[in-house]
Parts: C-alpha cells; sequence; structure tokens
C-alpha cells in the first residue's frame, strides 16, 4: 500500500474549475497533485516526472484523454488511469476501459465514488 502524501497524482483537464477542484480534493488527502490545461503539457510533465495516477478528461482541446493516455502508457505503462467525462459517447469510454483504463467518471463528480476509487487503488 502507498501511504498518503508519497502519492503523485496528475490532473489534466481543460476546465480550471474541474482542475482545481480535483486538486484541493486530492491535496485534502494527502496526495501531491499537479494540474495541467491540456494533454501536450501532460505528456511534458510525464517525461519529467513520476507519478501514480493520471486523471484526465476524455474531452479537450488539442489532444483528448485517449490520445493522452496512449502516450502516457507508452512513456510509463505503470501509471493507472482514471478517465473524467461530461460529455462522451459510450462506446468511446467502453474503449478506453478495454485499452486499460482503470475507471470512467462522471462529472459533475459523486465525491463518495471519487473517494471510493481512490481508495481501491490504496492510493488513501
Amino acid at each position: 500500500m502507498i501511504t498518503p502524501g508519497k502519492i503523485k497524482v496528475l490532473v489534466v483537464n481543460d476546465e480550471k474549475v474541474i482542475r482545481d477542484f480535483l486538486t484541493r480534493f486530492l491535496n485534502l488527502k494527502g496526495i501531491d497533485v499537479k494540474a495541467v490545461e491540456d494533454g501536450l503539457q501532460a505528456i511534458e510533465i510525464v517525461k519529467q516526472e513520476e507519478f501514480d495516477l493520471v486523471f484526465a478528461e476524455i474531452k479537450m482541446r488539442k489532444m483528448d484523454g485517449l490520445e493522452v493516455f496512449r502516450e502516457v502508457k507508452k512513456l510509463r505503462p505503470e501509471i493507472k488511469f482514471i478517465i473524467t467525462s461530461a460529455y462522451a459517447p459510450q462506446e468511446m469510454l467502453e474503449q478506453v476501459k478495454q485499452e486499460g483504463v482503470i475507471a470512467c467518471i462522471s462529472n459533475p463528480f459523486d465525491i463518495e465514488e471519487l473517494v471510493m476509487i481512490v481508495k481501491e487503488l490504496h492510493l488513501l
């Protein structure tokens, strides 16, 4: 089990409100969080730093969450990945799960669902 405070999470979302919410929530749980607004920034930061988990929005400008997932997995296959989605089609969500995304969470977030998923990953 990873101990809180040593976990590093990357939040990738083009909506500042969502980035800020996830950052604050995870920080309150003792998790170190970095947040970026697009997939290109996410790829660059993953090249420089190690993360245990990535939260990425499926629909973003420049690079969508599925593309981010695929590129991150090439760089660091051990990183766990959660897709967040407000508007993604069901077939896209099914595709990302088949490729190895561990969970898809709908926006707006159900805080209890978020806590349960993070606990199941032994991050809390």
